[in-house]
């Protein structure tokens, strides 16, 4: 089956399709036994000739009881032939030998009680005849707010002819503004009103028009949000460290409140949040040893639950470590150090481009550097390291101090986003954790 965009549609015609309706469930006041459901599938169009495949599968029983399953052909076109193969089983077929209107009764029993009847019908029509597609589309859900609903047209057509399709929101509560999406045979919606939302499909082969409607409820139901933040895991002694929370989300939206709790420190420590209700607070480890903290993010109405906790190890000049320094005279980074940078050079002059420029230091042991990356998000430029190959593995010994720097060629006029990346270890090669990272992200635009 082909699907594009309905256009123009000039004329209207309805056909229903699906199987019967649900049906109420019963109780046997003696055995407290509950009734089954039959389910005899989706209604049908077929060509005359084919083997029309039946399903049950759906059928229920609320008790969890194994069901037993009678089909009958309860009608068929005058002077055809068909029967149902397997008709106790859960999908049956037959033969639709003759053009017309073949009605199919189904019902199950689980082994205490038959069900209500449920019929399916199958219309044959004749090969080389047009036949109207058929629609099934979603029914009946339920959604939150905060969430796009799919939506299937259940569209078919047994000629595979191709079809044209349009969707439009024909009903929706006041001052409401919905998105409808326009997918060919599937839609979403979003909505932003509580209330009911009444969408309609138009489907053509070109021939055939036919339309469904589907009416789905929309309802407000707020959610507990999530309190996050990435820690440095490695900073030192007399450093102040900064800890970000502004990546914790509200899965309805709603604005955020903060509370930050230092939960433990090395014994002795005066340390303390400078605001604890701020978004990005920060403390001075004034010992060393490790730090514990927790954030919890509330949405006016919810508090995250669990709070996040995370830590800080603050290393004394004797730790075996290694330290990044920015600059020549500057403080050792906090790990793992991962910062983005935003760089305008245009009016520079030059080809190639110095956009960062550290050194490393091995303090207390040798230092394994590895995974050594540089790419272009976007695909403009070609960054590299100069003073690392990205080849090799390096060994840093201790006491050695290694200087690099972060080059990119010109951009001509376009923003690159790039990234400098390496990992490293004391432990030796392979052996690193999430704190022992070094990223660098440009935001790089120049002539």
């Amino acid at each position: 089956m082909k699907n594009i965009y309905l256009g123009f549609v000039s004329t209207l015609a309805i056909l229903m399709t699906g199987c019967n309706g649900g049906e109420a469930e019963s109780i046997d006041s003696a055995s407290g036994n509950r009734t089954p459901i039959a389910i005899a599938g989706i209604n049908q169009q077929v060509k005359v000739g084919d083997l029309v495949a039946l399903d049950g599968t759906n059928s229920v029983d609320r008790d969890n009881d194994a069901l037993s399953f009678q089909w009958t052909l309860v009608e068929k076109p005058e002077n055809s032939t068909a029967q149902l193969n397997s008709p106790n089983s859960t999908r049956p077929d037959f033969n639709a030998d003759l053009a017309g209107t073949y009605l199919i009764d189904l019902v199950v029993n689980d082994g205490k009680t038959n069900s209500r009847t449920n019929q399916v019908k199958v219309v044959a029509v004749t090969v080389g005849e047009n036949s109207a597609p058929t629609l099934s589309i979603t029914q009946g859900k339920r959604n939150n707010l905060r969430y796009y609903l799919h939506i299937d047209s259940g569209a078919n057509d047994i000629d595979d002819d191709e079809l044209y399709f349009s969707w439009e929101i024909i009903d929706k509560p006041q001052h409401s503004h919905p998105i409808l999406s326009d997918n060919g045979s599937t839609s979403s919606l979003k909505a932003d009103v509580e209330g009911d939302y009444t969408v309609k499909v138009t489907v053509s082969d070109g021939v055939e028009v036919i339309s469904s409607t589907s009416t789905f409820y929309f309802f407000y139901e707020n959610v507990a949000p999530l309190a996050y933040f990435e820690p440095p895991f490695y900073t030192y002694v007399g450093h102040q460290v900064q800890i970000d929370g502004s990546v914790s989300s509200d899965g309805n939206g709603e604005p955020l409140t903060y509370q930050w709790t230092l939960l433990s420190k090395p014994e002795g420590s005066q340390a303390t949040f400078d605001d604890a209700t701020a978004v990005k607070p920060s403390f001075v480890a004034d010992l060393a040893g490790t730090y514990r903290y927790s954030l919890t993010v509330n949405d006016g109405q919810l508090d995250s639950d669990p709070p996040y906790s995370e830590y800080s190890i603050a290393l004394t000049p004797s730790d075996p470590q290694l330290r990044i320094y920015e600059h020549p005279h500057s403080m050792p980074e906090n790990m793992p150090y991962k910062k983005t940078f935003t760089v305008d050079k245009r009016g520079s002059q030059g080809s190639l481009h110095v956009l960062g420029r550290y050194t490393l230091t091995a303090i207390g042991a040798d230092v394994s550097i590895q995974d050594i990356h540089t790419q272009d998000n976007n695909g403009v430029v070609t960054p590299y390291f100069k003073g690392l190959d990205e080849i090799k593995l390096i060994t840093l010994a201790k006491g050695e101090s290694l200087s690099f720097e972060l080059i990119a060629p010109s951009t001509n006029g376009q923003q690159a986003d790039l990234k400098f990346e390496f990992h490293w270890g004391i432990k030796g090669p392979g052996k690193f954790t999430k704190a022992e990272l070094f990223r660098a992200r440009y935001h790089f635009t120049s002539d």
